[in-house]
């Protein structure tokens, strides 16, 4: 029987706005910033067949709640809150594999922003 490669379905979510204490210096832990969050979530091929929202990831719930851990949310590195936004994603949320992408816009003078990507599975 000849095999076939898994198939898998990405679900993305560009620039969820949200905000939160970020940053090492105390000038940045005075009070939120702005970041932005793209997402790339692998889901199951099965929701295109069946279109049953059961069988794929709600982003309408993954929005609201992501936005209100992000908000209570405090770090010193970008890297740790990708970090944290992966693991809820996956704890969360049917899904095998998330492609976080932070974005902090406008903290240095010079450039526009800095971000961090990191893919994280189960």
């Amino acid at each position: 029987m000849k095999s076939t490669p898994l198939q898998k379905d990405i679900l993305s979510i560009k620039e969820l706005q949200s905000e939160c204490i970020l940053g090492c210096y105390e000038w940045e832990r005075k009070a939120a910033r702005p970041v932005l969050i793209n997402l790339d979530i692998a889901v199951s091929p099965l929701a295109g067949k069946t279109d049953d929202l059961a069988e794929t990831l709600d982003y309408a719930e993954l929005i609201q709640q992501l936005d209100k851990f992000i908000r209570k949310s405090q770090f010193k590195l970008i890297e740790a809150l990708a970090e944290h936004i992966a693991e809820f994603v996956l704890k969360h949320f049917t899904c095998q594999q998330v492609r976080v992408e932070l974005i902090k816009p406008n903290v240095i003078k010079q450039v526009k922003q800095i971000s961090i990507s990191i893919e994280r599975q189960r």
